[in-house]
């Protein structure tokens, strides 16, 4: 055999071999072998395949239904994506990956191009996070630990969705569930705490716009205190004291109020007032309720910020808000008073409530968003 035919067929069945074993060449670089390494490849804008990589840890999510893989290697995690493969691990499986690095989303990711499972074990605890970590972004496709209370729960495909809620802020979790089977025993106002990965949404600028958590399923999810098991049950709270001091309990929890409707909007919004008192109420569905209806509410007290109040710049100013809720008709109560307003400071001090304007330019104000 000639020696240039020789050596030719020797670089084809190397290239051969290094592709049947996984790994890509790109250069010569020597291909990533930690997570830590592949989230700090520069993400250009535009999707570019940039370097190679050999990685072997244990899969925190596998939801092929909603293009959801997520890996861990005991130090970061990290999303990927099959490129001319399809992956058969299941979550916790213990993998080897090869590919290569992927940018262009909003942060780097591995394209798989082969894929060795090497057995099955428990996931590691995740990292304990809270709220604030998340939102920020940083814990995107990490394997982590977060809870909150349940202010919302509805089926979608083979997932529910969970809406939850930490002091004034809220996330949404998608939980992957068997088709044909729902989330019966899961009360609104649980707390709950959630094992998952983090998981962004992103512009075309690659920019932060939103971030939820996915969970492989129900057995990652843990009810630390159950919501009740009747909310309107529970004792009435006046709409004069929701949202007021207490010593006794701040952490995020179900109120039941009363009230006569004094405005039912097209989004679900609805405004009570018993006496002078008002208070917003937010729905997750449209009410068959109309004005003059007295009814008792049941939600979660939230403050829902006010950009139009800007003589306070010390502080964040909001709305008391009644989030999630949902109504129960009752006996009649007496209507309210509407509030004579007769200037623009009038109307600031009657958030919420029912108001009769005179005044043109007054009540031209009142119309402004």
């Amino acid at each position: 055999m000639p020696p240039r035919t020789f050596l030719r067929q020797t670089a084809v069945l190397l290239v051969a071999g290094m592709l049947a074993g996984g790994f890509d060449a790109f250069g010569d670089e020597p291909p990533i072998t930690r997570v830590h390494d592949a989230r700090r490849v520069p993400n250009l804008q535009a999707e570019s395949r940039t370097r190679g990589v050999s990685i072997e840890g244990v899969m925190t999510l596998v939801d092929p239904n909603w293009n959801n893989w997520f890996f861990f290697d005991g130090e970061e995690g990290i999303y990927i994506e099959p490129r001319g493969i399809e992956l058969k691990a299941k979550t916790g499986d213990r993998v080897r990956l090869s590919g290569y690095m992927v940018t262009g989303g909003f942060a780097p990711n591995i394209g798989v191009t082969n894929e060795v499972i090497l057995g099955h074990r428990a996931l590691t605890p995740p990292r304990v996070v809270t709220l604030g970590e998340v939102l920020g972004g940083s814990e995107d496709s990490q394997w982590l630990e977060l809870s909150g209370t349940v202010l919302g729960t509805w089926d979608y495909e083979d997932h529910t969705i969970l809406t939850l809620g930490w002091g004034y802020g809220e996330l949404v979790v998608t939980v992957v569930r068997p088709k044909g089977t729902t989330m019966t025993d899961l009360r609104l106002g649980s707390r709950i705490s959630v094992r998952g990965v983090g998981a962004s949404h992103y512009s075309k600028r690659q920019q932060l716009l939103g971030v939820r958590v996915h969970c492989a399923g129900t057995e990652f999810l843990r009810v630390l205190e159950p919501g009740p098991a009747d909310p309107f049950g529970i004792p009435l709270t006046p709409v004069s004291e929701v949202m007021r001091f207490s010593p006794v309990r701040s952490d995020l929890h179900q109120i039941r109020t009363r009230g006569t409707v004094t405005l039912v909007l097209r989004d679900g919004t609805v405004y009570l007032q018993s006496g002078s008192h008002a208070l917003r109420c937010v729905s997750t569905g449209t009410p068959e309720l109309k004005v003059g209806d007295t009814v008792d509410a049941v939600g979660f007290p939230f403050l829902s910020r006010n950009l139009r109040n800007r003589e306070v710049p010390d502080f964040v100013v909001g709305v008391p808000t009644l989030h999630s809720a949902r109504f129960r008709k009752t006996a009649v109560e007496a209507r309210p008073i509407p509030v004579n307003a007769e200037s623009f400071e009038d109307l600031r001090d009657a958030e919420s409530q029912l108001v009769e304007v005179v005044d043109p330019a007054v009540r031209e104000s009142a119309r402004q968003p």
